[in-house]
């Protein structure tokens, strides 16, 4: 499992609230994205149309009062509103990382059979604040 999020929790006196995007072992032709608001996940899984784990290439989240946005390359490859979800609130600490998950979840993300090596190659980390962000960004529809 290789990820690369957002998080804070109880460890730092919050409740829980992540943004995630994460490459499960068993699948590196999908890119998992995920939230947590108050420690209830939703996510989805985006097909990516080529295998991950192949060479480098540049994936971002963008996370807004309003929505929530990820990106493989410069393409949008999925958006969630407040409108169609809870969203995470809670300022968070970035992490990067690569872990072998235990049996309990390996339906989700895999087997690393004992003895399995891998790495992770992390090129490039980079943090935008949200007014930079917003700069560009049209304003959602009100809802109905």
């Amino acid at each position: 499992m290789t990820g690369f999020f957002v998080y804070t929790g109880p460890h730092y006196g919050t409740r829980h609230d992540e943004v995630d995007i994460e490459f499960l072992g068993k699948d590196t032709t999908r890119m998992q994205v995920a939230w947590f608001v108050d420690g209830k996940l939703q996510s989805r899984q985006i097909p990516l149309g080529f295998d991950a784990a192949s060479r480098p290439r540049l994936y971002a989240f963008e996370w807004h009062p309003d929505r929530l946005r990820w990106y493989v390359g410069n393409n949008l490859v999925f958006e969630i509103t407040g409108a169609e979800s809870a969203l995470p609130k809670e300022p968070g600490y970035l992490f990067a990382n690569l872990w072998a998950a235990d049996k309990s979840v390996q339906v989700w993300a895999g087997h690393a059979a004992d003895g399995t090596s891998a790495s992770a190659l992390v090129g490039q980390v980079s943090f935008a604040p949200l007014e930079t962000l917003s700069a560009d960004l049209k304003p959602l529809p009100p809802s109905k």
